[in-house]
């Protein structure tokens, strides 16, 4: 699983704020820790461990509804 998402990826997650600059803000005052984002126009990406609590639910929910390939019968 991911562990390192970008503010744009974060948007409309629940207990994010509903716009990338509004994440961004709150990433700063709370200290997120973060990496510079590689290639698409620079940025941060924050790591998981320093969500809220029910946005990483809600990441392993998303990653755990992988769509599993169909089951071949006999």
């Amino acid at each position: 699983m991911k562990e390192w998402f970008s503010a744009k990826e974060l948007e409309n997650l629940p207990g994010m704020p509903k716009t990338v600059q509004g994440i961004i803000f709150k990433a700063k005052k709370e200290s997120w820790l973060k990496r510079p984002r590689v290639g698409k126009g620079g940025g941060f990406e924050y790591h998981i461990s320093s969500l809220p609590e029910e946005t990483r639910i809600a990441l392993l929910k998303q990653a755990a509804s992988v769509p599993q390939p169909p089951m071949m019968l006999p």
